[in-house]
């Protein structure tokens, strides 16, 4: 595991982090927490902290669920969507949320036409995950683009 990840758990430890129970949200029906670790991702691509350890980091900050991103899953990640699902379901973790990284905004209309067949793969990864939703990043802010 890479230093942050150590770090990060060991402010948890120490007190300095506040856990979403200290704050009396979490599991009371109306509020669930779950994460994507954005900050992880380097290390998880790079194989310094597998998904294990990041499902297990999660379960002791007290969140009810993980995030899951195309850096998370094959293949660009170390998982499948099942092992993805999997590992973090055996820790009582549910998969809340794919997010998928899509262009709807190029300039070129070919290039749009293939975002929107990926669009589509991620439904599909995100059905395979169990998870209830799918974030679209819908594309850049681009100069050319008045609307």
């Amino acid at each position: 595991m890479n230093g942050r990840a150590l770090t990060a758990r060991r402010s948890v430890s120490e007190g300095a982090a506040v856990t979403p129970s200290e704050l009396g949200i979490h599991r009371n029906g109306t509020m669930k927490l779950s994460c994507i670790p954005v900050s992880f991702f380097e290390a998880i691509s790079k194989k310094q902290m597998t998904l294990a350890e990041w499902f297990d980091f999660a379960v002791e900050l007290g969140l009810d669920g993980v995030e899951c991103g195309p850096l998370m899953v094959r293949p660009l990640g170390p998982a499948t969507p099942a092992e993805f699902r999997q590992l973090a379901e055996s820790r009582g973790l549910a998969v809340s949320n794919y997010t998928g990284y899509s262009d709807f905004s190029h300039p070129d209309a070919e290039f749009r036409r293939r975002e929107i067949e990926n669009f589509i793969r991620n439904i599909q990864v995100t059905r395979e995950l169990g998870a209830s939703s799918i974030r679209a990043l819908t594309g850049q802010q681009r100069p050319e683009l008045n609307q």
